[in-house]
Order: C-alpha cells, then sequence, then structure tokens
C-alpha cells in the first residue's frame, strides 16, 4: 500500500512539474510572438565578417538580432496619416495611434566591400487580415508601399545591394498598419496582431 501511495505521489509530482513546464512554454511564446518585427542577419557569412546592425546610429549595441516593441495597440489607419518623418526623426521603435514603425541601421565595418539582399515577409496575421495589410519600408529614405501577394510564403519586399562598401552605414524603416480605407477592411481585423520578419542574407549567386 506504501508503495502504490509512493507512485501515486510521483506521478502526481510529474503531472504537476510537465503543466507547470507547459505554462511556463506557453507563455514564453506568446510574448516572443507579440513583436511586430524581428531583423535576422546572417552570423556565418555577414556578422562574422564584419556587417552588424543596430537600432542607433552610434551602434552602441550590435548584433545578428533585432526585435522591434511589442505590439500594444491596434493597428489601423490610412497611408496619408503615417508620416514620411518617421524615417528621418526615429531610431528603433516608434508606437504611434494607428500604426507602429521600427528603424534600425545596417553597418560594413569589415575589411572589404560586400554585399547583402534585405527580404521582409509577414510571418503570422489573424482575422485573414491579409488584403488590408501594408507595410512601408524606407531604405535609406526612399519609401516603397508593400502589400500581401497572393502567394503567402513569398516576401512583400525586397532590396538587393551589390556594392556594401567598407565603412557604409544604410537605414531600413519599417511601418505596418491595417488600411481601414481598404474596401475588405472588417473591423474584427482590428485583432490581426501582424507579425514580420526581415532576413538580411549574403547575396545569391
Amino acid at each position: 500500500m506504501r508503495k502504490r501511495k509512493k507512485s501515486w505521489g510521483l506521478e502526481s509530482l510529474c503531472a504537476v512539474l510537465v503543466l507547470i513546464v507547459a505554462v511556463v512554454f506557453y507563455f514564453a511564446q506568446k510574448q516572443e510572438g507579440n513583436y511586430l518585427l524581428t531583423v535576422y542577419l546572417d552570423e556565418e557569412n555577414l556578422y562574422k565578417k564584419g556587417i552588424d546592425i543596430s537600432e542607433t546610429w552610434d551602434f552602441i549595441y550590435v548584433g545578428s538580432r533585432l526585435d522591434s516593441g511589442r505590439l500594444t495597440n491596434d493597428l489601423v489607419t490610412t497611408e496619408s496619416a503615417v508620416s514620411d518623418e518617421i524615417c528621418t526623426n526615429l531610431e528603433g521603435t516608434w508606437d504611434q495611434d494607428g500604426y507602429m514603425a521600427y528603424t534600425f541601421y545596417l553597418r560594413n565595418a569589415g575589411w572589404e566591400d560586400s554585399g547583402y539582399q534585405a527580404t521582409l515577409q509577414v510571418n503570422s496575421i489573424f482575422r485573414h487580415a491579409e488584403p488590408a495589410l501594408r507595410v512601408k519600408v524606407w531604405h535609406n529614405d526612399e519609401p516603397v508601399l508593400c502589400t500581401m501577394k497572393e502567394q503567402k510564403d513569398e516576401p512583400i519586399y525586397r532590396h538587393r545591394e551589390e556594392q556594401f562598401r567598407q565603412g557604409y552605414v544604410e537605414k531600413y524603416t519599417v511601418a505596418v498598419w491595417l488600411e481601414k480605407n481598404d474596401p475588405n477592411f472588417r473591423e474584427d481585423m482590428k485583432e490581426a496582431k501582424p507579425q514580420l520578419i526581415m532576413k538580411i542574407d549574403p547575396l545569391a549567386g
């Protein structure tokens, strides 16, 4: 009888531990997924050769990954309300009423000229809000307005830089919102919570 009680006690303890791990994992995943934008720089072929990214022009903190601020408000506005001034006045996250933006810098601190390609992709979006999603990308203050493609796995933005010279710094700003003037916009899309990924990789052959 004592062995049976001991066995039940161990099983109960194991069940509680599994439940705790599951809850922690769930909230960790949820917290991780709340970033609007995550930027990944190829570590082996770019970062280790002296190309790095930072939220600030002075590159005090550099690395091969950056995360924007977390989504806190509804992203519903119009293109006319998304100011072009954010690409000149912003560093890091800009959380405005109706849209959110993120600026980061890319630097070639290596010993030679290089090249890279940047691709921006929608990782996830709720409420089937793809038709109303708008993303504006400024590369060195030159804007490009992006929308979802028919193929969801396709990047919505691409930039190919053949000559990223040693010592050069480039700037990217990404603004995201749901266009309320889009004919497909619905009120329930306010909970769409888009999540985007930008990858900076070596030039493909």
